[in-house]
């Protein structure tokens, strides 16, 4: 072991690597001893100034993320108020096909004793009047039967809202559902003394009011119906002719909703809101006074609406009104009884409200004083600690060093290069033997450790997808007929058996009405027969249905339309298969797919750091010290000369190595400089490096944080296109794009190709075993996107990608282009020419 160090290059390197530590000791503890007293100094001055800076920042930042906490329910509220005057329009459309039948079956309509309004009863779902009319006409009954359908709608958005108390729908023909069954018609006056559609729920959506059909936001207000203080979200409804039906809406209670600001932020301040002109929605018992508003006194609800901070005996607080009413947000200085305030606030987008907190100056920064001592004594700390810890480190530096470069250094580096490279190249049985227990030894295995995780991973993932391939071709398929009303007419054992009944007779006399017997979702139903009938050759229809016992199961239907000598509708036929089982294989195929791309991207990192960190920079070290080895010899012999520089070339050609290895492993700048530099220098690379002329652009992404590992499975979707495109296209130019336009962010890689055929090319792809186009896809989906790919011979190849930035839904919505969720392999339908996002450097 100590042969090495006998001979006479070890004896120069020992003397060479003693003088430069004890050197660098030397000039490490002089700079340090005479720079750490400055650096106190000025680390305490700069620390009060940071202080400061902090506490503004983290003061603005409180109130930002309580702002976008509201933001976020007025935006659920106008959602759902939406959907509502969405469900309000295609139920008054349809009101023939709606009114035949009530959703509430025991609903019944009577006129209230007291003020001659027509109502239902308190059985019902959502509690709904009448008050245009002196009778019960079957007119009447139909529109109240038409309506109810809306009340399923009305309890989704009033529960889905926070703070929500009440969703309602007030027709133009004097109908109102209301949710929830509060029976409103006890708090109405008689019909010829107050019309719902005088009210400005009503009429701030009505097309007199709001021309632009667009969603309405009224003022604070005592509600009728004993909810309290309340704000109104109105949006109108209106039918595929244009006309006017209805006004839909939410209530959300004040209170529930400005609970949480009245308990403030944090225990040095408090929080309040007001209106767009200033009125008190919600401030803090006992603070009254301080801002100059009048005396402190227990206040009636709704009475607090009657201050405005901008009517403050205070010129200060009338002067941060003003900026808080005229600025959408900031900070500003206050002086509240002698004492120094921060008042910060933000403008709340949806209602104009305004959200401000207030907090002590002298509790924000009473940690300057304490954070000053503790720097001092830490500066003395420090000098005594590098004094002590450069005496101590100086032999074990040395020591340790030489070992390390004598015996295990050269023969393990090389090793493990051998093995990565045989791993790159597939070679999935390569494996790297150390004896020795250091880093070098870790790194082996490493790369020991991914190999077997990746080959278990990928026989764990075959034998899945033979699993459940089997399930699948096994399904059994059920034949049955049925009227357009729902009766089932006929069925075979195996339709009946898929329901859980004994015999196909017991099945065909207990089915008479599909839609609310085995659709578990009944609109199902509705979009099944539009889709048989108005199509020649219905695809496949995938739904969930119950059956006899209640377990919900998925099947896939495949049905036609029988007429009549009339053109009419006589029954549908067709059959069905049970697909749960396939539906899991698929959700699990999906969760093991997504599992092995982040084991890889994890391990790939993984290596690439200990390739990075370790490997690359003592072989950096190295090559430095074989270079300066000989430069304080006089003369040296030429053939020695020549070994020193062999040595150092051949450490130079290992670190590019490793470094260019690492680099293919983990894009080494995608953490540190971002998602689009990162691509743009990977398109720059490339292109230098194969002679394609990439052309990078991107718009709209300076200010998107991609989450998670979405930067990676961009990237290596880039990655695996350009590769494709040198491969396989002969293209001598490629368009790279990437754009953020709301909700989405778009890649789009083109070349001028020759082109190929996309079903011929996968089906290819899938007998020779190859992943690149499959991986793009999971990629793709993993983003919660969707991956598009056209492409004609001699026309050249596009592909898009296109996923919603952070905090938006999935690109696809969960559902195909029928409305139904999509089948297993059914793609995205393509995208026509104008559906191309825009190319920002065109």
């Amino acid at each position: 072991m100590f042969k090495p160090l006998l001979s006479r290059l070890g004896t120069r390197f020992s003397l060479v690597l003693l003088g430069s530590i004890l050197a660098t000791a030397a000039l490490v503890a002089f700079v340090s001893l005479d720079q750490i007293n400055d650096l106190g100094q000025f680390s305490a001055e700069q620390n009060e100034r940071n202080i400061r800076a902090l506490a503004r920042d983290g003061l603005t930042t409180l109130i930002a993320e309580r702002a976008r906490h509201y933001q976020s329910v007025f935006k659920q509220a106008e959602s759902e108020a939406r959907l509502i005057a969405s469900g309000v329009g295609r139920v008054l459309d349809d009101r023939e096909f709606y009114g035949a039948k009530n959703f509430n079956e025991k609903e019944t309509i009577e006129r209230h004793p007291v003020n001659g309004v027509f109502t239902n009863d308190y059985s019902s779902l959502a509690s709904g009047t009448y008050w245009d009319s002196d009778a019960v006409t079957p007119k009447v009954i139909k529109e109240f039967n038409a309506l109810s359908h809306v009340d399923p709608l009305l309890r989704h958005a009033k529960d889905s809202t926070a703070g929500s108390v009440a969703a309602w729908a007030i027709t133009a023909d004097g109908y109102s559902r209301y949710f929830p069954n509060v029976h409103h018609a006890d708090f109405m006056p008689r019909p010829e003394t107050y019309d719902f559609r005088d009210d400005i729920c009503f009429t701030s959506a009505a097309p007199e009011h709001n021309p632009s059909k667009s969603l309405v936001w009224n003022e604070i207000y005592q509600d009728s119906m004993g909810q309290g203080l309340v704000v109104t979200v109105s949006m109108p409804a209106y039918g595929k002719d244009g006309r006017f039906l209805a006004s839909t809406g939410i209530d959300i209670s004040v209170q529930r909703l400005v609970r949480k600001v009245l308990a403030g932020l944090g225990d040095t301040g408090f929080s309040f809101l007001i209106t767009g002109e200033g009125k008190l929605i919600a401030f803090p018992a006992g603070r009254l006074a301080l801002f100059g508003l009048g005396r402190d006194t227990q206040l009636m609800p709704g009475e607090l609406l009657r201050h405005k901070l901008n009517d403050s005996s205070s010129i200060q607080v009338r002067q941060v009104a003003k900026r808080m009413l005229s600025e959408d947000e900031g900070i500003a200085p206050l002086v509240l009884d002698g004492e120094p305030y921060l008042l910060a606030f933000q403008r709340l987008p949806a209602t104009n409200w305004r959200l401000g907190y207030v907090a002590a100056e002298d509790e924000l920064l009473s940690s300057v004083h304490r954070t000053r001592q503790a720097l001092d004594q830490a500066r003395v700390d420090t000098t005594r600690s590098i004094l002590m810890v450069t005496l101590l480190l100086l032999p074990v530096c040395f020591a340790t060093t030489l070992f390390f470069f004598m015996r295990n250094l050269f023969s393990p580096v090389r090793r493990i290069l051998d093995v990565i490279r045989r791993v790159a190249r597939g070679d999935m049985d390569a494996r790297v033997h150390l004896s020795q227990n250091d880093e070098l030894s870790e790194l082996a295995e490493a790369v020991n450790d991914m190999t077997d995780r990746l080959t278990e991973k990928q026989t764990f993932l075959a034998r899945a997808e033979s699993k459940y391939r089997t399930l699948f071709e096994n399904a059994t398929v059920g034949l049955y007929r049925s009227t357009p009303s729902g009766q089932l007419l006929s069925a075979n054992k195996t339709m009946a058996n898929m329901f859980g009944f004994t015999s196909p007779a017991q099945c065909v006399s207990e089915m008479v009405d599909l839609a609310s017997q085995a659709y578990v979702n009944p609109l199902d139903r509705e979009l099944f027969r539009r889709n048989v009938e108005q199509t020649d050759k219905p695809e496949p229809f995938e739904f969930q249905m119950r059956r006899v016992d209640g377990t919900i199961i998925w099947v896939e239907s495949t049905a036609k339309t029988v007429r009549g000598t009339g053109g009419d509708v006589l029954f549908y036929e067709g059959s069905m298969i049970d697909i749960t089982d396939r539906k899991r294989a698929e959700e699990y195929r999906k969760i093991l797919s997504r599992e092995l791309i982040r084991i890889q991207e994890f391990e790939r990192r993984r290596v690439a750091l200990d390739l990075h960190d370790n490997v690359a920079q003592d072989l950096s070290a190295l090559k430095i010290a074989f270079e300066t080895l000989f430069d304080d010899e006089g003369s040296l012999a030429p053939r020695t000369q020549e070994r020193a520089t062999r040595c150092a070339d051949i450490l130079g050609k290992s670190i590019a190595s490793v470094r260019n290895m690492a680099h293919d492993l983990r894009p080494s700048g995608l953490d540190q400089i971002g998602l689009v530099q990162t691509l743009a220098d990977y398109c720059r690379s490339y292109g230098a490096t194969t002679g394609l002329r990439v052309d990078f652009s991107s718009a709209g992404m300076d200010n998107v944080r991609l989450e998670g590992d979405a930067g990676i499975h961009v990237f290596r979707i880039l990655q695996e296109a350009l590769n494709n495109v040198r491969k396989h296209s002969r293209a001598d130019e490629v368009k790279v794009r990437l754009v953020a336009s709301h909700p989405n962010v778009i890649l789009r890689v083109e070349d001028n190709g020759e082109g190929f055929d996309p079903a011929l090319r996968t089906t290819e792809a899938l007998s020779e075993k190859r992943m690149g186009l499959l991986g793009m896809r999971e990629r793709a989906d993993m983003l919660g996107g969707r991956f598009d790919l056209q492409s004609l011979p001699g026309k050249g190849t596009r592909l898009l990608v296109e996923f919603p930035l952070p905090g938006q839904p999935p690109a696809n919505g969960g559902r195909n282009a029928n409305g139904q969720q999509p089948a297993q392999g059914e793609e995205s339908p393509p995208l026509s020419q104008k559906e191309w996002p825009p190319d920002p450097a065109d």
